[in-house]
């Protein structure tokens, strides 16, 4: 029981406590109350001082505009700055209203703008007079800030009055509570016993109740503060850290978490823009004034990442409800945008100051006229055109300017302006001063004022006589060109500079069967062939690109669906300063010659093809003849007189297999020369000896005349022995039995000449001119005794010309006998002791030595005989194989010092076979010799390419084979 009295006791007194403490509380926010409507009453007052401030600064400056005086732009200054006086308290009284602070800046940002343009009329009216200033009391600059001021103030006063009126209810309120309260608690101490537990659990939820509204009341504080686009920094009373927005984080680089509880100066450091030196922030010295302090201009934000942005910023000190200072909040923006957008006012400023010296320095009138028609501007060069100065002109309407007929021409500019529509190069006429009519062109662009209205225009006037004058004159001309075009029998087109063909002649339209409409442009490429045309654009684009000449070859499509081949070529067309205006091409039909050439070609290609399987296929069966009777001649055992016989038509049948190979090679360039020092006497000693059985069998004698001294030639020795074998052996050939030839050499400074002359048939004087061609030939009997395929003496003319030397033939006529004169360079000494070393060590020899060989070769008696002819040229050790397989067992289990292989062997060839050989360990060092009956430069290279030493054509003398096999080149 006396539990529950002293609960009671305890209860009843804590109900009267709580009785005076709501009273007391009642009576504070009763008080603060009536501070704040003091407050908002203050705030409207002092708005309305500064409305009544620039209200009497704008009423000065109109009387001084209108009645003049000296005194007014002090007036204006003292007006303002009472005005701003009153606006920084007003600051400091809504501070920190985010939407009230942008409403004073935004009036003082205004204020200044209306103070600039006040101070500036009065300037202008103190210097100029009123008609000077007349524009600005016309405009309405002054009315429209003054309105902005207005209207911004009325915002404000309409936001206090909306405070002030919510605060003097909640005063009501609070006074009506406090009078319930006073009530209540002599009730409540009453029946305090009875309430008791009633109250507690009231208490307790209106308790909890409060807590989440203080949770909503702090969230929704924080979304305001994350949500307007200001940065902001609070602090406690010793600058540090308390809290940041995100726009905070973004601006410093720092997070919330990060900052809390650090000094203010390590994460807001603020610098000069111009010098880098470090300012005070507005925090501290808003802590020390106990006042809102803003930001020095030309502030820069140094972020964590050391970065430099920008700001504007504002401090102002944060009280407790007892008055004193506990912190500071600091607010701060980017004005990164801000500043951009002055510097792009200033430049806009400088580039219409410097547009007007444009206009009144440019070679080109212009002229700006309302929309209406009435002149407003008249530059220089107008007044040279026209003949009228700016006086005359200006404040007239434009149609002075204009003959009647042309009148329609400004109405329709007009229409289209109003639009907004600019107008490029309009060619017309105008009138000048004098009466005469000038040919220009106009270029005339809208001028739109700032509520984007079109209110008139600027016209830019162009000059264009002499153009026009061009132009009919090049029109004139294009005609003429264009006729003369049409009737040539090449195709003709023309593109402009960048290669757009825009126009083609007569001729290209008869042969391809379409319109311009379809070939201007790139249309072009629907006639060329698929397999050409990307490469002509390519070459074509190469020179449109570089200026260069084009030059083509290739076919077009016909209108009867035929493709003909066309040499195709343009030029670039360039004006004075060297720039292409247009390009002029052709096409010239060469299909004729295209189809003689490529069967030419075919024809050639068909004739040395023929040419080498014919010598193959000779000189396989010509190897073991003529290797047989090499072998027939060591052995004497048999009629030397027919061996002998039989030697020398094998070698007959050798050379003219050579000569038709050698005259393939010899016109497609192909001869290599190994030149050498070669003395003459020598040479044609060499070269009658081999003729010697010939010429004793017909009984003919040679006169040979040869110098004393030695003379040398520098060539090829085996190319030079060609030339006198063919020379002396169709003097001989040509000559009767019992002949006589003569031989003789002649030696000038320069010049060495070889002279054959015989007495046989002669030459007709029709076919001496002919004589050097191929496949010529003096008239045949039937017998054709002298034989041969008309095909020498090309060989001899290439030759010695590929000696730099010349030949020639004299003949008196048919029955009279022929000269031949072979005139050779002579090299100088220099050249010749040059020559001696190499000449030297092509004649220098290896002892013989015994070898051991092997022949492979799928014809066994091929083989055969060449494996018996090749041991009578010394004590050699020769083998044989038939294929290729059975060649390199041979090889890995005893290698020779000497291989020679067919090429055409079974399954395995014997450029494949040299390839496995050379992969063996033994096969490196064997020498390998390919023997075949083909003797193109190609087949020499490929022999060369698969790992051959050495290439040589069937049937080989025994001369080059004994020099294999002593090791010499042969």
């Amino acid at each position: 029981m006396l539990d529950r009295w002293t609960m009671g006791a305890a209860g009843v007194v804590s109900l009267l406590l709580l009785g005076i403490v709501l009273t007391l509380q009642s009576t504070v926010r009763l008080n603060e109350g009536n501070q704040a409507v003091a407050a908002h009453q203050q705030v409207m007052e002092r708005l309305d001082a500064v409305r009544r401030s620039f209200h009497q600064a704008e009423t000065t400056q109109r009387d001084f505009l209108i009645v003049g005086g000296i005194t007014v732009p002090a007036e204006i200054g003292s007006n303002f700055a009472t005005g701003r006086a009153e606006l920084e308290l007003v600051q400091s009284q809504v501070f920190p209203d985010v939407q009230q602070l942008k409403r004073v800046e935004l009036i003082d940002s205004s204020a200044q703008q209306l103070e600039d343009l006040l101070r500036y009329t009065a300037d202008v009216r103190a210097r100029e007079g009123f008609e000077a200033a007349r524009s600005v009391i016309e405009s309405d600059v002054s009315q429209q800030l003054m309105a902005t001021i207005d209207d911004t103030i009325q915002s404000m006063e309409s936001e206090e009055r909306a405070q002030l009126s919510k605060r003097l209810r909640t005063t009501a309120s609070t006074f009506r509570w406090t009078m319930i309260v006073g009530i209540l608690s002599g009730i409540v101490a009453i029946g305090g016993q009875m309430s008791f537990v009633w109250l507690l659990r009231r208490h307790l939820t209106n308790q909890a109740l409060q807590t989440r509204q203080i949770a909503a009341q702090r969230e929704q504080l924080r979304v305001t503060l994350e949500s307007i686009g200001d940065a902001l920094i609070t602090t406690d009373q010793s600058l540090r850290v308390t809290g940041l927005n995100s726009v905070a984080e973004r601006l410093t680089g720092w997070t919330q978490t990060e900052v809390l509880g650090k000094h203010l100066s390590e994460v807001f450091r603020i610098v000069r823009q111009d010098s880098g030196e470090s300012l005070v922030d507005p925090a501290q010295q808003s802590l020390e004034t106990e006042r809102v302090v803003h930001s020095a201009d030309a502030t820069m934000l140094v972020t964590r990442q050391m970065n430099e942005i920008p700001i504007d910023s504002n401090a102002a000190p944060i009280r407790s409800d007892n008055g004193t200072i506990s912190g500071c909040i600091l607010v701060f923006r980017d004005i990164s945008a801000r500043r951009a957008l002055e510097q792009e006012i200033a430049e806009r400023l400088a580039d219409a100051r410097l547009l007007a010296a444009i206009v009144e320095s440019s070679r080109d009138p212009i002229v700006s006229k309302s929309i209406d028609g009435v002149i407003r501007s008249w530059n220089r060069a107008a007044e040279r055109l026209f003949g009228y100065s700016a006086d005359e002109v200006i404040g007239r309407h434009i149609a002075f300017l204009i003959p009647p007929d042309r009148m329609h021409e400004e109405a329709e500019i007009i229409r289209r302006l109003s639009s907004g529509e600019r107008i490029e190069e309009l060619e017309t006429v105008r009138r000048r001063a004098d009466g005469t009519l000038v040919e220009v062109s106009l270029t005339v662009s809208p001028l739109i004022d700032r509520n984007g209205q079109v209110i008139g225009a600027s016209k830019t006037v162009r000059d264009i006589t002499e153009r026009k004058l061009a132009e009919r004159a090049l029109r004139e001309s294009e005609a003429k060109f264009r006729n003369l075009a049409d009737n040539m029998s090449q195709f003709a087109w023309m593109a402009d500079s960048k290669g757009w063909i825009f126009w083609y002649n007569r001729r290209w339209y008869d042969y391809t069967g379409t319109t311009l409409e379809e070939m201007q442009g790139w249309g072009w490429k629907a006639v060329h062939h698929p397999d050409h045309v990307d490469r002509v654009v390519s070459k074509i684009q190469q020179a449109w690109d570089t200026g260069q000449i084009w030059e083509d070859t290739f076919p077009l499509r016909g209108k009867d669906g035929e493709y003909r081949w066309f040499l195709s070529r343009a030029i670039p067309i360039r004006d004075a300063s060297g720039e292409i205006t247009v390009w002029l091409g052709t096409n010239t039909d060469v299909t004729e010659r295209m189809e003689a050439e490529r069967a030419l070609r075919e024809s050639d290609q068909r004739k040395n093809e023929f040419l080498a399987m014919l010598a193959h296929e000779l000189r396989n069966p010509l190897a073991p003849i003529r290797h047989g009777l090499e072998v027939l001649s060591r052995e004497r055992r048999f009629d030397d007189a027919a061996v002998e016989l039989m030697k020398s038509q094998a070698n007959q049948l050798v050379r003219l297999v050579d000569d038709l190979l050698n005259v393939s090679r010899i016109m497609r360039g192909k001869v290599r020369l190994h030149v050498e020092a070669i003395e003459t006497r020598s040479l044609l000693e060499g070269a009658l000896a081999k003729l010697r059985p010939t010429l004793e069998d017909r009984g003919q004698t040679v006169d040979v005349e040869l110098p004393a001294e030695p003379v040398w030639i520098a060539g090829d020795r085996v190319r030079l022995t060609q030339i006198f074998d063919n020379l002396l052996g169709n003097a001989s050939k040509y000559s009767d039995q019992g002949g006589r030839i003569e031989l003789s050499v002649h030696v000038a400074d320069e010049v060495i000449e070889v002279v054959v002359s015989d007495d046989g048939v002669g030459i007709d004087g029709e076919l001496i001119d002919k004589v050097f061609d191929l496949f010529t030939q003096a008239e045949q009997p039937l017998d054709r005794s002298q034989g041969g395929l008309g095909i020498g003496l090309t060989i001899v003319r290439q030759l010695v010309e590929r000696h730099r030397g010349q030949v020639r033939v004299e003949s008196p006529g048919l029955g009279q006998g022929s000269t031949f004169r072979v005139r050779l360079p002579r090299p100088t000494r220099d050249e010749l002791d040059e020559l001696f070393p190499e000449t030297e060590s092509r004649e220098a020899k290896v002892e013989p030595t015994s070898r051991r060989v092997l022949v492979v070769d799928d014809n066994q008696g091929a083989a055969w005989m060449l494996s018996r002819l090749l041991r009578k040229l010394g004590d050699h050790q020769v083998e044989t194989a038939h294929d290729a397989n059975d060649a390199l067992a041979r090889i890995e289990r005893e290698p020779p010092d000497i291989a020679f292989f067919d090429i055409g062997l079974p399954g395995m060839d014997g450029y494949e076979l040299a390839r496995r050989v050379r992969q063996l360990v033994v096969g490196k060092r064997i020498h390998l010799v390919a023997l075949t009956g083909y003797g193109q430069d190609s087949d020499r290279e490929q022999a060369l390419a698969a790992g051959f030493d050495r290439h040589v054509v069937k049937p080989a003398s025994y001369e080059i084979l004994e020099a294999i096999l002593n090791g010499n080149s042969p």
